[in-house]
């Protein structure tokens, strides 16, 4: 996922914190989960790359830190590398 801040907008862990209380990510802890959803990586201008075997939830944080990103008034784009790769 990446983001580019637009603008205000109020902050929403409650979806973080749903996301840390999930059982299906046992090795993605708590505080890497609120790090994220602080969206400081915005800040920064870096992006977020999450890998990992297929179903255990990288689709769904992306997804997650796109819409925290756009409660904030940033604009996201979220990437599949593997359709992203087949393309070129």
């Amino acid at each position: 996922a990446r983001a580019r801040r637009r603008g205000g907008g109020s902050s929403n862990f409650e979806l973080a914190d749903r996301l840390a209380a999930d059982k299906s990510r046992p090795k993605l802890e708590r505080k890497q989960i609120m790090e994220l959803a602080s969206l400081a990586f915005v800040e920064r201008a870096d992006n977020v790359v999450f890998l990992g075997p297929s179903g255990v939830g990288k689709t769904h944080l992306a997804i997650a830190l796109g819409y925290l990103a756009n409660q904030k008034g940033c604009k996201a784009r979220f990437f599949n590398a593997a359709a992203r790769i087949a393309r070129h």
